[in-house]
């Protein structure tokens, strides 16, 4: 089967080349020190969504599903050393550039989102980060959650949504360039609205939180280096030169550690001021007793 004839294997292909290139290298941490989680969980929604899940562990068993190369489990590990962390991804390349965490365990296994290899209602305990934007059926990654998930099963999902095409400058980057260049950069193949996405949960589970932060200085404040080259290519002189400087204050540690903290703040006035619906969704949940029966 030729790449060409083959958008299952084009994906694969490009998580091999994203991580043999050095990307998508989260920094890796499982400090258990609260001062640093508490700084790390104000400066990062995914981070503060993982240690939100429940600390009392019934089976030890926890899925990591698109775990890359071991950002998040790591860091899971760092305030429940007694877990082991199933950690699921389709990219060889990144399973084999797997941070070693020092404490608890971690099983790596190559797998497709869309057909887990294990059995119905394994793990209490469910996290997904920066993965469901890069799936081809949503609905049917969901449904392998619910199925391999006990119940009660606590879970925290992070998926990239598309609401911020329809602001600004998004929405006249992808006119002026015909495409969306900050999803490609990223791998992002399928993205839904907050609002759909919101609904697929609701189906599935109960909901416990959710919530999208609007992110309207996020191409300054958030990804700098990924939309100075939307602006490149747009040829927006002005920008394209904002941001460059922006991203090299995001490179240096003590500014651009200042610089994620702004981002952090501006997050959360966004979430006081009812301003939703960004590039990011970010949600609690639990299965239910019975799906079809959840609502009633």
């Amino acid at each position: 089967m030729t790449e060409a004839a083959s958008p299952t294997l084009q994906k694969r292909l490009f998580s091999e080349k994203y991580y043999n290139a050095g990307k998508g290298k989260t920094r890796v941490s499982s400090t258990g020190n609260p001062l640093i989680r508490s700084l790390w969980n104000f400066c990062s929604y995914k981070r503060k969504g993982i240690d939100s899940l429940t600390l009392s562990q019934k089976q030890p068993f926890v899925l990591d599903l698109g775990s890359g190369s071991g950002a998040y489990s790591n860091w899971f590990l760092g305030k429940n050393p007694q877990a082991t962390i199933i950690a699921v991804d389709w990219s060889f390349s990144a399973l084999r550039h797997f941070a070693k965490s020092p404490k608890g365990t971690i099983c790596r296994v190559c797998a497709d989102a869309h057909f887990l290899p294990f059995k119905p209602e394994t793990f209490n305990t469910l996290f997904s980060v920066d993965t469901l934007g890069h799936v081809s059926e949503l609905c049917l990654v969901l449904d392998e959650l619910v199925r391999v998930a006990r119940y009660g099963a606590q879970i925290f999902l992070h998926s990239e949504c598309s609401d911020y095409r329809f602001r600004w400058p998004d929405s006249w980057l992808i006119r002026k360039n015909s495409r969306d260049v900050v999803a490609e950069l990223d791998g992002h193949f399928s993205l839904h609205t907050s609002e759909d996405i919101h609904s697929l949960y609701h189906q599935r589970f109960y909901i416990r939180s959710f919530f999208s932060p609007a992110g309207i200085l996020g191409w300054l404040t958030g990804y700098p280096e990924k939309y100075r080259i939307a602006f490149k290519q747009a040829r927006w002189h002005l920008f394209t030169a904002v941001t460059t400087i922006m991203a090299l204050i995001k490179k240096m540690p003590f500014t651009g550690l200042l610089l994620r903290i702004f981002n952090a703040i501006t997050n959360r006035m966004e979430l006081f001021l009812g301003l939703y619906g960004g590039g990011s969704c970010f949600a609690l949940l639990e299965k239910p007793p019975s799906v079809k029966n959840k609502n009633r």
